[in-house]
């Protein structure tokens, strides 16, 4: 992109009289920058690391010392909105598909994709920028409705065309037929059946390839098999079960499917935000504590960096001494 409409387009103030005339990408990665790209100097510690790697062009706010005249220095008022100017402009030019998906069929496609034929926006255009120039996109996703706001372009919803018929459903497993094929006791909770399919349709539709076997590395109602002393078991190998849902608004579904579909177990619900039925505790002190005199089948967590390790209960050896 030559250096003078790239300026133009973003707004910017072009610092210097360079020799080069066009930058060939861009990064925000002053160690692995490739000569020719232009620097998000997100890092203004990262400048001159950036130019001596071959920076044609540095992006940047405020004031800044020009080091090298010969290549283009550009003030904005603001990097993450200049890298939203130049995301647009390139969708447009491309006329790539862009879909808007909820949370949890936004991260069902990116377990079940190839990465590299999605273009996954969330939040930081900056690296969707980078990532827009080294991938062959075919199929743009967004889930965060306020980037898409910001992006003003126009966009489709997944709708389910090919039906995935359902055979049986377990807690956190769901056997059924798709296309023809069928598809034993697959990782993916009944809950969320309906986004599953609309993520497949949507996949398959674009011609993007897909694993259903990556389903298993879904962080929605992610079950952990437990022993008594909070041990990691193999799946399926134990009637305790930690569930750990990071997104606070899927938990009162969640917690209707338990009471509907797991009516024998005995079920623990906390939360360290206050969400109706239940346990509101913040503390991960409090939080060990029921669950270590308590006896449960399901206990559903809702707690931000919550990692099954910190509740194991370590083993004490006696000393000879």
């Amino acid at each position: 992109m030559r250096i003078e409409n790239l300026v133009y387009l973003i707004g910017g103030e072009l610092k210097s009289s360079p020799c080069v005339s066009e930058i060939k990408g861009f990064s925000f990665d002053s160690n692995s920058i490739k000569r020719g790209e232009l620097f998000f100097a997100k890092n203004k510690k990262d400048i001159n690391q950036a130019v001596q790697n071959g920076a044609y062009a540095v992006l940047f706010e405020g004031w800044t010392q020009i080091t090298d005249s010969e290549i283009a220095w550009i003030k904005v008022e603001n990097i993450e909105i200049a890298a939203l100017k130049l995301l647009r402009f390139f969708l447009i030019q491309k006329s790539i598909p862009i879909f808007k998906l909820s949370s949890v069929e936004y991260n069902i496609a990116k377990e079940l994709s190839n990465d590299k034929d999605i273009l996954f926006i969330k939040k930081d255009f900056i690296k969707a920028l980078i990532d827009f120039f080294k991938k062959d996109v075919k199929l743009i996703l967004i889930s965060d409705t306020d980037s898409l706001k910001r992006l003003s372009l126009d966009y489709n919803t997944p709708k389910i065309s090919k039906k995935v018929n359902i055979i049986k459903t377990y807690i956190f497993e769901t056997s059924f037929i798709y296309d023809n094929i069928f598809y034993e006791r697959v990782y993916i909770s009944p809950i969320f059946i309906e986004e599953f399919n609309r993520v497949l349709n949507l996949l398959e539709e674009r011609f993007v390839e897909f694993n259903l076997k990556n389903i298993e590395k879904l962080d929605h109602f992610k079950p952990y098999f437990i022993d008594n002393r909070f041990s990691l078991k193999e799946f399926g190998k134990s009637d305790k079960v930690i569930i750990i849902e990071n997104d606070y608004t899927l938990l009162e579904k969640e917690r209707s499917f338990l009471e509907s579909d797991a009516k024998w177990a005995k079920k623990i619900y906390i939360s360290d935000k206050k969400t109706k039925g239940f346990i509101f505790e913040k503390r991960f002190d409090k939080i060990k504590e029921i669950l270590y005199n308590e006896h449960f089948n399901f206990a559903l967590i809702a707690k931000k960096d919550l990692k099954l390790e910190d509740l194991e209960i370590k083993k004490t050896y006696k000393s000879l001494f």
